[in-house]
């Protein structure tokens, strides 16, 4: 019996829909290189990582994120928080250069195995701006 459940998860993992991502429309002053969801596809009760690696191209001193996650079109958990905490190794002030967004956020138990959505926004201040927008992410994925 733990086989089949083994093979069958296997089984799951291979036939997943793709990971996929897109920036929102408009400007963004983090330009993204690559972008993974680790691990992949997504577990109920799991915690999962958004890493986005690019490059910043204005330092950071402060500003406001906001991950919300969908299903079907409804929103089903918003968190949000700093700025200053998504830019790994790279504490407030933050320069510009190639910098990696990570974005853990614990996806929910009661979930069906099924695809979700997921939008990360956020703001950056600076000496100069206060308000910009540093990046502004869609992302879909499969929950096992």
């Amino acid at each position: 019996m733990k086989a089949v459940l083994i093979l069958l998860a296997i089984i799951s993992v291979t036939f997943a829909a793709p990971f996929q991502w897109q920036l929102c429309p408009g400007s963004n002053h983090f330009q993204p290189s690559d972008v993974t969801l680790v691990p992949y596809p997504a577990l109920p009760g799991r915690y999962a990582t958004l890493h986005i690696t690019g490059t910043l191209d204005d330092s950071v001193d402060g500003g406001a994120w906001t991950n919300t996650l969908y299903q079907n079109d409804v929103a089903i958990q918003t968190t949000n928080g700093n700025t200053c905490s998504l830019i790994a190794n790279c504490p407030c002030s933050c320069p510009a250069g190639h910098r990696t967004i990570e974005k853990s956020f614990i996806i929910p138990s009661t979930l069906p195995a099924g695809t979700l959505t997921g939008r990360l926004e956020a703001s950056f201040d600076n000496r100069r701006i206060s308000g910009g927008r540093l990046i502004c992410i869609t992302y879909t994925f499969q929950v096992l």
